[in-house]
């Protein structure tokens, strides 16, 4: 056979390019480079192919000073290319210098490269787990040579311990249907899974309106990907195929380390979960901290419902300490929170703002409701509290705050209506007079 018979059976695209970026001869590309035939590229610069953002990099590297190191270690680099439809895609460029003047470049798309350098870049790029699953699966769903085919699926999106939502990877829209009807199945295989695991399941291991889909469409096996982080199972990939051997040898070997790739994005995602939950929650109370309380207030600003503002603060809290020991203060503090939450909606704001102070930010509530919210804090901090806590009972005080232009002065203006509450006698519901607090000249007070 003749090599430039052998060169027109590759995939990837061969480039033959003298000094000066002209491209003297392509080849490969069988299936078309982004749109591009052989026919269209010969003659032409290269660096008009390039995005245009990289041209002058690009020309320094293989003309300006850095072509020594591509002859002396060519490695692979990524190349940002402008498709013929316009748009960008980054493709492998493996470079290799001819004579001196000349340059062979190997281009390879992202659909040919191995799917676990697709699930690196993702992962290293900062991409979640799902978005690493859904990429090593749009390469997963495809017509193979020889009328071999592919069906790939993410499975994602844990509730009550099952998974519940998928997502299709250009996937047969039957066997998605299929797919849908069965995810939450607990005995499903995805959701049974204790440990991270990676290979073959027979089709009829799989729930069976699932299983007949599949063998409807002629796949004859299946490759699972299931991912588990600290006993929860957080994602799975399901990859059906219509040929007996479609996941041996490398396929299998190159699945299972996409699939790790995936772990390891599922990972970090819930260790930037716990940081995040760390810094925003009182470590007391497990309620938001001031901070979370502030961002909190500023998602709201500039809403068009109404929003009130509670600020509590417990009466002689300072005796508590003094009399019962802080132990018994922080348990008394605990459970203050968990009493100001059994009485507010899921979706009020509930913070510790340190020491003995609370807030409560009541979206869609009125003066008039917030009035009643907060006496309906004040009685339920008020019941006894258990025996093995110390102090029989306490009481708190309350500000309210709501309709200000600006949500930061909520704070400020509710905690100004509670200190009058406090010189007025404690354990009342005080709601702040219309318009920005004003100073007062009366003496501090023992809160």
């Amino acid at each position: 056979m003749e090599s430039a018979a052998v060169l027109a059976q590759l995939r990837a695209l061969v480039l033959v390019v003298d000094r000066w970026g002209t491209i003297l001869r392509a080849d490969g590309a069988r299936d078309g480079f982004l749109g591009y035939t052989t026919s269209d590229l010969a003659g032409r610069n290269a660096v008009e192919y390039v995005a245009a953002d990289d041209q002058a990099h690009v020309a320094s590297v293989f003309a300006g000073g850095g072509d020594w190191i591509l002859s002396a270690a060519p490695t692979p680099f990524p190349l940002r290319v402008v498709a013929a439809d316009g748009s960008i895609d980054t493709v492998e460029c493996l470079p290799a210098r001819v004579d001196g003047d000349h340059w062979v470049l190997t281009l390879t798309t992202s659909e040919l490269q191995f799917s676990t350098y697709h699930a690196l870049d993702l992962y290293l790029g900062g991409a979640g787990p799902l978005e690493v699953a859904t990429g090593v699966a749009r390469r997963g769903s495809r017509l193979w040579p020889d009328g071999v085919v592919t069906d790939a699926f993410v499975l994602h999106a844990n509730v009550g311990g099952v998974l519940t939502d998928v997502v299709a990877g250009d996937a047969d829209s039957g066997l998605l249907t299929a797919m849908r009807s069965c995810i939450a199945e607990r005995d499903a295989p995805w959701n049974s899974a204790r440990a991270t695991t990676n290979g073959p399941a027979e089709l009829d291991s799989l729930p069976p309106e699932l299983a007949a889909a599949a063998e409807a469409l002629g796949h004859r096996v299946c490759e699972l990907g299931i991912v588990v982080v600290d006993g929860v199972v957080e994602i799975a990939t399901v990859t059906f195929g219509s040929h007996a051997s479609a996941f041996d040898g490398s396929t299998r070997v190159i699945h299972g380390k996409a699939v790790e790739m995936i772990e390891a994005a599922a990972r970090r995602a819930r260790v930037e979960r716990i940081l995040r939950v760390a810094a925003e929650t009182d470590h007391l109370t497990g309620l938001l901290n001031r901070a979370a309380f502030e961002r909190a207030l500023d998602d709201h600003d500039g809403g068009a419902e109404c929003v009130s503002l509670v600020f509590i603060d417990l009466d002689n809290f300072k005796a508590v300490n003094d009399n019962y020991g802080h132990a018994a203060g922080d348990a008394v503090l605990v459970e203050t929170g968990r009493r100001i939450a059994s009485v507010c909606r899921p979706t009020d704001v509930i913070a510790r703002f340190g020491g003995d102070e609370f807030a409560v930010l009541l979206p869609g509530a009125d003066d008039e409701n917030a009035e009643r919210v907060g006496q309906r804090i004040l009685d339920r901090i008020a019941q006894p509290l258990p025996s093995d806590i110390g102090p029989v009972r306490v009481t708190a005080t309350a500000g309210l705050a709501s309709g200000l232009d600006h949500l930061v002065e909520l704070v400020d203006t509710a905690d100004h209506a509670m200190l009058s509450g406090k010189r007025a006698g404690r354990a009342s519901v005080t709601a702040a007079p219309t318009g920005p607090p004003t100073p007062s000249d009366q003496p501090p007070i023992a809160r």
